[in-house]
């Protein structure tokens, strides 16, 4: 389901509860599901004293980019990040995206997974993360892909390690992920206002001598 805005930044799709969700997959147990209804999900992964009691999340987000019209400027996945932390292993997890998007459908629960890491998550990061995706939104449009897809991967660590990162999903009511895309009208209205405040001092600067 497409939910894609027009600003004055540009275009911003939204995903809806279709387009995001989580695995979680915990050895020698039953509980092996994919959740698409929680309000945060995330990156998670814990081993306790053996290797058959390790717990393991990853999360996806499948932005439906079918709307736009052109790509120009800078594009950014923003996610807004409620908690990371990591013992026992080097990063609290990664961000990747996935560069052949052509068998996405727009539900998450196909567990895409990125083949290229735009982020590592360090310790203690909280609040609104933007990361330039420009390349790989240019890439999607340019080769017909309705869908642009991203994972968030956890990263293992040694026994009695953890590590993890969570952020709002679609189904949150406030600060859901977004992906912004600048629109042509959008630069050409930047450049007309800089030309307008170059007239202006330039006036000003002769009104002075």
């Amino acid at each position: 389901m497409l939910s894609l805005a027009s600003t004055a930044f540009g275009v911003i799709i939204t995903p809806s509860s279709l387009n995001d969700g989580y695995y979680h997959d915990e050895f020698g147990t039953s509980y092996d599901f994919y959740s698409g209804t929680d309000t945060v999900i995330g990156a998670y992964y814990q081993m306790y004293n053996t290797g058959d009691t390790v717990i393991k999340h990853n999360a996806y987000i499948q932005f439906d980019i079918s709307g736009l019209t052109e790509v120009v400027g800078k594009s950014t996945l923003n996610i807004y990040v409620t908690e990371s932390h990591y013992d026992n292993a080097v990063n609290a997890g990664t961000i990747k995206v996935r560069t052949d998007s052509s068998t996405a459908t727009g539900n998450a629960s196909q567990r895409l997974g990125g083949d290229v890491t735009i982020h590592t998550m360090p310790e203690g990061v909280t609040g609104w993360l933007s990361l330039d995706v420009t390349t790989y939104v240019t890439n999607a449009f340019n080769n017909g892909y309705d869908y642009l897809c991203f994972s968030f991967d956890f990263t293992s660590g040694e026994y009695y390690g953890s590590s993890g990162f969570s952020f709002y999903s679609a189904d949150s009511s406030i600060n859901k992920p977004y992906l912004s895309v600048p629109e042509p009208s959008t630069y050409a209205a930047i450049a007309g206002a800089g030309s307008l405040g170059l007239a202006f001092l330039r006036r000003r600067r002769k009104a002075v001598l």
